[in-house]
């Protein structure tokens, strides 16, 4: 297997917990963020004495939790670490990102991690609507939104993505046609789209069971997505993965490693990892995570070694994701067969049903298959030897 060229860094610190999230995250506790941030340097070190940096670092990622909620101490010890074991590898063009919520990204913050060489922020929006915003527990104004994006561009980012929801509770689709109308007015580059997905342990998920909250019906969402891609589509933005568009050049080239099924490091409280064909997750409690690297160990909570046919199926569910789909050529290179030697059958009935478009070079998703993306992807499951 390829060696990794991307690295993601968790920071799960946040000053509020959105009723929706189920990231691993904890409550912004100073007392916490030097052990946290001596135990991310330890993990990294275990790690890279068993896993070496080979080739250069094409991505880094700092996700969260929310990584701006450190203040600009805690950030200068965040890339005291990145600088000391990851600097020396990245590629002439790395693309280095940071989440980031509206009210957390001060000039003072922008400056400095733009002399970071920070190249890509991305920006908790979700939604423009003020009353949803308060409903999922979000702490901006659309005000801060609009501020933040015109100080950012200010500090020189060129590269900016704003994070949307749709699908929340109470939401119309005029609301959501507003929302984008008013992403478009901010002139950036890259917009995520998730539809709400109300997951165990968080505040909705109880909200839901008590009977306080009614999940939007599938027929709604589907014609909000409808929308949502017809806007993007019309101004000039490619969708190049089901739920990301991005003007020409801007795809998010972290993102891709995910979805083309490569290796990368995972640091941090709740962090997945995929390397040398083990998929690895880590604790997300923090106190686990900080004892066990307080004695020098991995705070791994779970290991698993792909299979050949685990990496195939893989391989083919997350390049369906993607605008490019499966390649053909690098399938072949990588697994020494055809995809059409493997799924040959599955293909031809996928195309006879239009939902598969077969092209000289690779196999992808037609368009509009979002809503039935899964129920065709199992059908690639293989059958076990």
């Amino acid at each position: 297997m390829d060696q990794a060229q991307a690295v993601y860094l968790h920071i799960p610190f946040c000053d509020e917990i959105c009723e929706y999230c189920d990231f691993a995250k904890v409550y912004y506790q100073s007392q916490q963020r030097d052990a946290y941030l001596a135990a991310l340097e330890r993990e990294v070190v275990l790690t890279l004495a068993k896993y070496p940096l080979v080739k250069p670092i094409q991505t880094l990622y700092l996700g969260g939790g929310t990584p701006t909620a450190l203040n600009l101490a805690e950030l200068e010890q965040l890339f005291t670490i990145i600088n000391r074991y990851f600097r020396p590898f990245f590629a002439p063009h790395i693309e280095l990102t940071i989440e980031a919520n509206p009210d957390s990204l001060t000039e003072e913050k922008l400056a400095y991690l733009a002399q970071q060489g920070v190249n890509r922020l991305s920006i908790g929006v979700q939604t423009f609507q003020e009353k949803h915003l308060a409903k999922m527990g979000r702490t901006h104004t659309t005000a801060q939104v609009k501020d933040v994006i015109a100080k950012a561009k200010v500090a020189g980012f060129t590269n900016i993505n704003v994070d949307f929801i749709y699908g929340i509770p109470g939401q119309t689709e005029a609301e959501v046609v507003a929302d984008i109308e008013a992403f478009l007015q901010l002139d950036i580059q890259h917009i995520s789209t998730y539809a709400l997905i109300i997951e165990p342990h968080t505040k909705f998920y109880v909200q839901q069971k008590r009977g306080q909250l009614e999940e939007t019906a599938d027929e709604v969402e589907a014609q909000m997505y409808a929308l949502i891609q017809a806007a993007l589509r019309e101004h000039g933005y490619e969708q190049y993965e089901l739920s990301n568009f991005a003007r020409p050049g801007f795809g998010s080239r972290h993102n891709l490693t995910y979805w083309q099924n490569l290796p990368y490091y995972g640091f941090g409280l709740g962090a997945h990892g995929y390397l040398a064909n083990e998929r690895y997750a880590n604790t997300r409690a923090i106190t686990a995570y900080l004892k066990k690297l307080a004695a020098n160990e991995l705070p791994i909570t779970e290991a698993h070694v792909l299979t050949r046919q685990e990496q195939i199926e893989e391989t083919v569910f997350l390049g369906l994701r993607t605008q490019a789909g499966v390649n053909k050529a690098n399938f072949a290179k990588r697994f020494g067969e055809t995809l059409n030697t493997i799924y040959g059958d599955v293909i031809a009935e996928h195309q006879r049903k239009g939902w598969i478009i077969e092209t000289p070079t690779a196999i992808c998703l037609a368009p509009d298959t979002l809503f039935i993306a899964n129920q065709i992807m199992s059908d690639y499951l293989l059958d076990e030897a």
